[in-house]
């Protein structure tokens, strides 16, 4: 697929990631802008009425090979900061999947909000060729994927992968693209914090805790901006302020 062709795709699917690598065009940075004003509904959305959440610990991550083979990656791979934000992201899509009423793919939902920060590191850094951290980290989770499940599989969590940086995906694109981007939300800057029950954050926070994540991702954004423009960090970076959006997190604490 040629770079022409990648404007005909969706922003942020897995056929944009292919075509394009994670390289922007002013019309998908109008997106992201749009995405930005729409996404702030969500801050005023009440919670739930009555709402239970299973047990924590029945929240536990899946024990299948797959599942495995992941935490085996992301605890090689990641230091504390950035390993705990992948089991808080899990935590809080099922939550939100409680919320929302979804039964997405518990494994392939495992997998995807695990590893959705994987281009942030070594393991998976960007390129030339994939300059977007979402996009090389994709990429690698892909690989980890296809081995245990279908190609269709691999590819509905590259996808969740690459396109949790648009910030407002739509439950529309499907309920595992909506919960990895909606539960980086949730951890990243505090949106649809209200909708989960004050008592189940604070266990996740307890289990996973933060240890200043907010100012180390805001950090971890700008050097991306700064390696790899004319990618969606770099544009949420520069015009959003994203780094201090992270840094402003409601549940976040200062780094030692």
């Amino acid at each position: 697929m040629t770079e022409a062709e990648a404007g005909d795709q969706k922003l942020g699917s897995w056929p944009w990631a292919l075509a394009s690598g994670g390289t922007v065009t002013d019309h998908d940075e109008a997106a992201l802008v749009s995405a930005m004003t729409s996404l702030a509904a969500e801050l005023d959305r009440p919670a739930p009425d009555g709402l239970h959440l299973p047990e924590f610990g029945a929240l536990a991550p899946p024990d299948s090979s797959l599942a495995i083979e992941a935490i085996e990656l992301w605890t090689e791979a990641t230091t504390v900061w950035l390993r705990e934000h992948g089991y808080r992201t899990w935590y809080f899509a099922r939550g939100l999947a409680a919320v929302e009423g979804l039964t997405p793919d518990p494994e392939l939902l495992f997998v995807a909000c695990l590893l959705h920060d994987l281009g942030l590191t070594d393991r998976a850094a960007p390129s030339v060729a994939q300059p977007c951290f979402a996009v090389s980290g994709a990429t690698a989770a892909r690989a980890v994927v296809e081995p245990h499940r279908s190609s269709h599989a691999a590819d509905r969590v590259a996808e969740a992968i690459a396109m949790h940086l648009n910030l407002d995906v739509p439950l529309d694109d499907g309920d595992l693209n909506y919960l990895v981007a909606a539960s980086t939300l949730v951890d990243v800057a505090g949106v649809r914090l209200q909708l989960l029950p004050a008592r189940f954050v604070e266990q996740v926070l307890v289990a996973h805790p933060r240890g200043g994540f907010g100012d180390r991702v805001g950090t971890a954004l700008e050097d991306m901006d700064d390696r790899y423009p004319h990618t969606r960090c770099a544009f949420m970076t520069e015009t959003l302020g994203v780094g201090d959006f992270a840094r402003a997190c409601p549940h976040d604490e200062p780094s030692s």
